[in-house]
């Protein structure tokens, strides 16, 4: 096989090479070689067998093959050459595991023999080979000879021997591996050998192995003598190196073996602080040889913290101390005792700043690149040590033990950490920009010289991330929460100091990011587990959250004051120049670190929402307010350019990508709040945080003070264990954390304020109110939330009604949003009671300043949610009732949910709660200061009276207190809203009195109508109010008095309305309404005796009312259509309707019941004693005589066959007419006037024909009044009355019984002599003198002819002769002659039309006698002094009497003589003397022209025409020659002469 083959060779070789020099290695190596021809032998045999045997088979194990090599290798002259070829022989040997347990000794011997005394390079090196092949090789098959001290301790020695005497490095550091291997077998055999099956006694000895090397170690790497080694001369750089390499690899041996770990504390503290003290010292730190020691003492620190903090908390403390001295100050000096926390020598203050860093103008290590004068470089040191703090703090366990260290080590570490960052000036946050990839100084181990300086960004960036860990490990869950709590707050104060630094002038992502990442975590650590309240620790959540908000939203120009605590715990104060701070843009711009923010922010609400409290949430939501904000503009004006906002803190946006990530920031909070109903978000003990939060927020928004409310009880005291942790938990809070609090500055309130006015937050004066994100929050959650709904209620109440300084608007929208939430519980299906809902409207009433918003709301949540009202109805009418009492405005607006009410709500409105309602509605009639509202209140009263009666009986008494407002109402000093009631309640007895019975009616009148008009009659008082405003009111109105006047006259109008409407079923109660009646007449007797005349008028309509009522034929108002108005309501300025009321369950008696004739006589005594006893005092006093009179008159015409039948009862009525005519005409001459029929005189006059002339019994005594009245009118020389009587008188005359008539005439032609007389009177002398009064005395004539023509036409036939002569005299005198007067034109036709009456009367009516044809014949035919038309008609009557259509034989026949007689008289005396006939001639002439006369007529005239004819006259001959040619006298003068010529 090979590996025997290569042996042979190797054998033969050193046979050849020893033979002549070394016998007994050539002796050695032949037996060598015959022990390889036996091992063939026995491994072909064992082929036979088995597989062929391989590396390690007991075939191969032979000393005698190895024998001949370690003889060569001892001598320590050999040939180098043959040296290594017996070291590659015996390496062969061992990879092939072909030498046994005994060998291992002796191949060490003779190495450590080589090592001594070479100096070979070649073969020190493969000497390190065989060695570390040999050792690996017997530790990996567990051999116990690695057990040996010994052996162990040779290895070691040739190691570091050779180290140590190496002249080159390779060797050096070949053996340095090499040794670095063994100890690592070392401890590794210790380790498996304690876990395996192995003998105590090799465990024993396998542990005093690695106890010895790690002892030695310590030892000589602080230039101490091995006590195993027995070595002085040792490479500390080795030896650290070893160190920490056995600790990083087996730190758990360390940690767990009692001996060891004894061990470790006994040499680490030591072999740390020595070897630093050393390296630290003046002299040493401009040595750049002195940075690889420098590097692995850092690293053996790094690893002791990592692994051991815990552990040897006294050792491991002056390591952090040295660490954190050197960080703080760049230097340490073990040799002054470090003083307690806070109290460090002052020259730390500054260390930072000079020592720790590299002055800028240094010249860096040889060979190391030039930097840049303007960056600050930190000490290798420095930047060394900051990395073993951070590594250290990386691991979990080393931050809770340091909680745990005496002396308050864990503050001390986060105040040295922290003021790394934040005494940094702004330049040192930049990181370089030739720097790619920063490699940590812990890694520089083959960096011989200190490496080029670092820039101090690095170390900032280490002091971040180790602040950073410290927040990380804060959360775990087995941390016990006062070990926590003490941590946060031994860290938290220093930490944020160095955030706040780091987000200000840092932006390098990385770093930003981790600070949010912090800031997220330790608000997170403090939410999840709360301290004991009597801890009394500042809130860090709070001031987490602050810091996010501020870093969210920049703000330039950023204040130069930095304040901090430096390493050794003193306060700094550094103000930057603006060449330190750097450039600073011209406006603030949102960049990607703002963004962050934004999302670390939102992160921390939606990871840890249900622990944060309610100061934590009140910044979240302040934050979220800007941020919204900024989302809802930058949605408006969009583009990176467009400012948001106004005034110098208006900012832009970064880029694009910053724009969208805004928008989107925006959107999810808003559905973050939408969907927090969702199970898991929000529950309920947090969702009272954000709700108190919201409602602190909105209280500042409002700038009121929150409402105290009583003290809640103080919290029992935390029984907390007397504990050393909670011993330093108090002290903690008493010293230098209060310090490190105070220097802490957040600049929040401020931040907001600047945002809040550059945004337009809180609305400014003179601008639209715009709600809060806060605010819109407030009321959504309510809406989202059941259990929240009660809350936010009682908030919105009390913001509402805080007293507040221009808060105007946002009142409004808490006023709004109250009601807006009780619509949200009154649609919604939970089970809140409306009484609960409703309750807040009569709290938000009590505002000053929002009660008509209030009123406002409350109209929209009836509109919304009326209709579901029902049990709070008593509040909602409470309040509307209260607000009655409010101004105009108020009142105005909740007047109209009042409408709603009853308008719309009335109907789904519970019956209990309908006597509230009257009460709000008669609350508003009688208190509105606007007369409208008053008015429209009135009349809803009455749409509440139809809904009373659309109900089946009045249960709840309902009708009493409608009855009750609208009496009180009608007792208003207002006469508009007065009236009004007045009219309503008589409008709502007349329409609904159908469904009234008894009880009913008894309310209506005996308990409110009449009381009523008592209490209008009472005399009434009106201040003066000289402020009040003077309206322009009509003269009938002007008073207070006339006013109550007109309310007096409603109410008897309303009182006659509700009579006729129902006085049939009234009058059916026979118990009752005989009282009631002779209530009513007293009532209306006192009302009529009232000095104002329209109360009066009133009152005698009212009393005929009542009398058409109680007469026999009185027609039932139910059985008849309602005249216009009855049964009508106003609605909006027009009449509708009223619901047609349900049939009364109530018996109604009757209305057809037979009527008491003494009810009716009563009344009409009442009338009679009206007309006679009511004083008159002036003219105006005339319109109750003319309404007497014209009542009397309606009364005969519906009476007259029943009470008025009697003629006693005419009588009365007749001197009733004649007491008014004189009491209120003839007494009051000023009341007489024309061109009316509403005066007393032509009421009386017409009412002879109203009445139909009464019956014919009475006509006599008319004829006898009416020629009274014309006596006494012509006596008061009353034109006016002389007329009208005359026109009556005419009448009369025409249609009263003949006998009377006959039995008067002359007695009328006498009385009418004296008028007629009035003709003839000639008064042209003394026209201009004459007044009015007789001007139209004068023509008196003219309506006396009407009279003279009624007595032809209807006196003459029945008087016969005993009226003819004079009544043919007075004709004679209206035909006579007259003076001309200006209407000479109307005499005439006056004149004819009397001609004419007399002419039908004479043909048609008077008997034929012959004194009266020619009486009357002697009429026509007088001349004289007649005017020529009147002369003309008389011709022309005579014509037409003598015509054969005149059936009066004898008449005909006289009339025509008379004509024919006439004229030839006429013709003969124009022939005689023709200038003083011709008119007369021509009138006849003219006459017959006209009227043509018949042919034997003409024939009786021929001669004389004849006669005429040839007359110089033209005209006169004209006439005549057309009589004769349109006579056609030719055949009758024919026919005549064939009569005479016949026998």
């Amino acid at each position: 096989m090979d590996f025997l083959r290569s042996i042979e060779e190797d054998l033969h070789g050193l046979i050849h090479e020893t033979k002549k020099k070394f016998p007994v290695v050539r002796d050695a190596a032949d037996k060598g070689l015959e022990t390889v021809v036996l091992m063939r032998q026995q491994y072909a045999q064992s082929m036979r067998v088995e597989a062929a045997p391989g590396p390690g088979h007991a075939v191969f194990k032979s000393d005698a093959i190895l024998r001949p090599f370690l003889l060569a290798c001892n001598h320590a002259t050999a040939n180098p050459k043959l040296l290594i070829s017996c070291f590659n022989s015996i390496q062969r040997l061992v990879s092939w595991d072909a030498i046994t347990t005994e060998a291992v000794g002796n191949i060490l011997r003779v190495l450590h023999i080589q090592a001594e005394h070479t100096s070979s390079q070649d073969i020190q090196l493969k000497l390190l080979q065989t060695l570390l092949q040999l050792l690996t090789l017997a530790f990996n098959r567990c051999d116990e000879q690695m057990t040996n001290e010994d052996l162990i301790g040779q290895a070691m020695w040739i190691c570091l021997h050779l180290q140590a005497q190496a002249n080159n490095p390779i060797t050096a550091n070949t053996a340095a591996m090499t040794v670095r291997q063994i100890v690592t077998m070392v401890f590794d055999n210790v380790v498996q050998l304690s876990t395996s099956a192995a003998s105590p006694e090799l465990k024993h000895s396998a542990k005093n192995v690695g106890f010895l090397v790690f002892q030695d170690l310590c030892l000589m790497s602080r230039e101490e003598a091995g006590v195993w080694l027995k070595r002085t001369t040792f490479s500390k750089l080795l030896g650290v190196e070893l160190v920490e390499a056995v600790l990083t690899s087996h730190s758990e041996l360390f940690r767990t073996d009692v001996e060891f770990r004894s061990m470790l504390k006994q040499h680490i503290k030591t072999l740390v602080t020595m070897n630093l003290d050393s390296l630290l010292m003046p002299a040493n730190a401009t040595n750049p040889s002195m940075f690889p020691l420098l590097l692995r003492i850092m690293r053996l620190a790094a690893t002791v913290l990592a692994n051991f903090t815990s552990l040897l908390p006294d050792e491991c403390v002056v390591i952090w101390l040295a660490l954190l001295e050197i960080v703080a100050t760049g230097t340490y000096s073990p040799s002054s005792p470090p003083a307690k926390a806070g109290r460090r020598t002052e020259r730390a203050a500054v260390a930072l700043t000079a020592p720790a860093l590299a002055p800028t103008t240094a010249t860096p290590s040889a060979g190391a690149p030039v930097h840049p004068a303007a960056l600050n470089y930190v000490a290798w040191p420095v930047l060394l040590a900051m990395e073993v703090v951070s590594k250290a703090c990386h691991e979990p366990e080393v931050l809770p033990a340091l909680a745990l260290y005496p002396g308050h080590a864990l503050l001390q570490v986060a105040r040295t950490v922290a003021a790394v960052v934040a005494t940094s000036p702004p330049a040192d946050y930049k990181p370089p920009h030739d720097t790619m990839f920063y490699r940590s100084g812990l890694e520089f181990l083959n960096d011989a010289e200190t490496p080029p300086l670092q820039p101090f960004y690095h170390c900032l960036r280490l002091a971040v991330v180790c602040m950073a860990q410290m927040v990380a490990v804060l959360p775990a869950p087995t941390l016990p929460p006062l070990q926590m709590h003490y941590m946060v707050a031994a860290t938290a104060p220093f930490l944020l100091n160095a955030f706040v630094c780091t987000l200000r002038f840092c932006r390098d992502a990385e770093v930003v990011n981790l600070v949010l990442k912090a800031l997220h975590g330790l608000a997170t650590a403090e939410a999840a587990r709360r301290p004991d309240p009597a801890l009394e620790l500042r809130p860090v959540g709070v001031a987490c959250l602050q810091a996010l908000c501020v870093f969210s939203l920049p703000i330039v120009p950023a204040a130069r004051m930095v304040k901090c605590i430096t390493g050794t715990g003193q306060p700094s104060m550094v103000e930057y120049s603006a060449e330190e701070l750097g450039p600073v843009p011209d406006e603030p711009l949102l960049t990607w670190k703002e963004v962050q923010a934004m999302k670390t922010l939102f992160r921390t609400v939606h990871t840890i929402e249900n622990d944060l409290n309610t100061a934590e949430w009140r910044v979240l939501l302040e934050g979220f307010e800007v941020l919204v904000a900024l989302s809802a503009l930058k949605q408006k004006a969009k583009g990176v350019h467009t400012k948001m906002g106004t005034g110098p803190q208006a900012l832009k946006v970064e880029d694009e990508d910053v724009e969208q990530q805004l928008v989107m920031l925006g959107f999810s909070v808003l559905e973050y709040f939408t969907n927090s109903t969702n199970e898991g978000i929000l529950r309920p003990e947090a969702l009272i945080h954000v709700l108190e939060a919201l409602r602190l927020i909105c209280l500042g928004q409002l700038q009121a003070v929150a409402p105290t409310a009583d003290s809640p009880p103080p919290p029992a005291p935390s029984v907390v264990s007397d504990t050393p942790l909670h011993a330093a938990l108090q002290d903690l809070l008493k010293g230098e954390v209060m310090l490190a609090w105070d220097v802490l500055a957040i600049p929040y309130a401020q931040h907001l304020r600047v945002y809040d006015q550059t945004l337009g937050l809180s609305s400014s004066p003179g601008t639209a109110f715009t709600p809060s994100f806060a605010l819109r929050l407030f009321v959504q959650l309510a809406k989202q939330h059941p259990l929240a709904w009660s809350f936010v209620m009682h908030e919105l109440v009390a913001l509402s009604c805080a007293v507040s300084s221009g808060g105007a608007g946002f009142q409004a929208f808490t006023t709004d949003a109250a009601f807006q939430l009780m619509q949200a519980a009154m649609l919604s299906p939970t089970t809140m009671a409306q009484t609960d809902i409703c309750s807040f409207m009569t709290l938000l009433i009590q505002s000053e300043s929002m009660k008509e918003r209030t009123l406002a709301g409350l109209l929209d949540l009836l509109q919304s949610c009326g209709h579901l009202l029902s049990t709070g109805w008593p509040t909602v009418l409470a309040t509307l009732t209260l607000s009655a009492d409010f101004d105009t405005r108020c009142q105005v607006v909740a007047f109209k949910s009042v409408r709603l009410v009853v308008d719309d709500l009335l109907g789904n409105m519970p019956l209990e709660h309908r006597k509230a309602c009257i009460g709000c509605v008669g609350a508003f009639a009688a208190g509105a200061t606007d007369v409208n509202v008053s008015l429209t209140a009135v009349n809803a009263l009455w749409s509440i009276a139809d809904a009373i009666a659309k109900q089946a009986t009045d249960v709840d008494g309902l009708w009493p207190r409608a009855m009750g407002e609208l009496r009180r109402i009608a007792a208003d000093p207002r006469p508009e809203v007065r009236n009004c009631a007045i009219n309503t309640l008589f409008g709502m007895a007349a329409t609904h009195g159908s469904a009234f019975g008894l009880i009913e009616w008894t309310l209506c009148l005996d308990d409110t109508v009449l009381p009523l008009g008592a209490t209008l009659a009472a005399p009434v008082t009106v201040a003066d109010d000289a402020s009040a405003s003077v309206l322009r009111t009509h003269h009938s109105r002007d008073s207070v008095a006339k006013q109550y006047d007109e309310s007096r006259v409603l109410v008897l109008a309303g009182l006659a309305r509700v009579m006729q409407t129902h006085g049939a079923a009234l009058m059916a109660f026979e118990a009752w309404f005989p009282s009631l009646w002779r209530e009513l007449l007293a009532y209306i007797e006192r009302e009529a005796a009232h000095i104002a005349v329209e109360v009066a008028l009133a009152a005698v309509q009212t009393l005929l009312t009542l009398l058409q009522v109680a007469a026999t034929d009185a027609v039932d108002a139910a059985a008849t259509p309602l005249r216009a108005g009855v049964g009508m309501r106003m609605v909006d300025g027009s009449l509708s309707a009223t619901p047609e009321a349900p049939t009364s369950t109530v018996r109604r008696p009757s209305g057809n019941a037979p009527r008491d004739p003494a009810i009716w006589a009563d009344a009409f005594a009442l009338l009679l004693r009206i007309a006679v006893a009511r004083p008159v005092g002036g003219d105006k006093d005339a319109d109750v005589g003319a309404a007497v009179v014209h009542a009397a008159v309606q009364l005969y015409n519906q009476c007259r066959h029943r009470e008025c039948a009697a003629p006693a009862r005419v009588h009365e009525l007749l001197g009733l007419l004649n007491t008014c005519m004189e009491r209120y005409a003839i007494a009051l001459p000023a009341t007489i006037t024309g061109g009316t029929t509403n005066s007393v005189h032509a009421r009386v006059l017409n009412a002879y024909d109203d009445c139909g002339y009464f019956v014919p019994t009475v006509h006599a005594a008319l004829l006898e009044q009416v020629l009274g009245f014309l006596g006494r009118a012509t006596a008061l020389h009353s034109a006016v009355l002389i007329k009208h009587t005359l026109a009556t008188l005419a009448k009369l005359v025409e249609n009263v019984d003949g006998a009377a008539v006959a039995a008067a005439s002359l007695k009328v032609l006498r009385v009418l002599q004296p008028l007629l007389d009035t003709k003839t009177q000639d008064v042209a002398t003394t026209a201009a003198t004459l007044t009015s009064v007789e001007k139209a005395a004068l023509g008196l004539w003219k309506p006396a002819v009407p009279v003279l023509n009624a007595l032809a036409t209807h006196a003459l036939p029945v008087a016969g002769a005993q009226l003819a002569p004079a009544l043919f005299a007075a004709i004679e005198g209206v035909l006579g002659p007259a003076p001309a007067r200006d209407d000479a034109g109307d005499d005439e036709a006056l004149e004819l039309s009397v001609l004419e009456t007399l002419v039908g009367a004479m043909v048609g009516r008077v008997p034929p006698t012959p004194e009266g044809t020619a009486r009357f014949m002697a009429l026509l035919t007088a001349s004289s002094g007649r005017r020529p038309g009147v002369a003309s008609a008389c011709v022309q009557q005579l014509i037409a009497l003598g015509s054969v259509a005149n059936t009066n034989a004898s008449l005909r026949h006289a009339c025509r003589v008379e004509l024919l007689a006439l004229t030839n008289e006429a013709l003969g005396a124009y022939l005689v003397d023709s200038t003083g006939n011709r008119s007369r001639v021509l009138t006849l002439l003219s006459t017959l022209g006209a009227s043509p006369l018949s042919p034997r007529n003409v024939l009786v005239l021929f001669p004389s025409l004849c006669a005429c004819i040839s007359c110089d006259d033209a005209e006169i001959r004209r006439w005549i020659q057309q009589i004769l040619l349109e006579s056609n006298v030719a055949p009758t003068c024919l026919a005549l002469l064939r009569d005479e010529t016949t026998p």
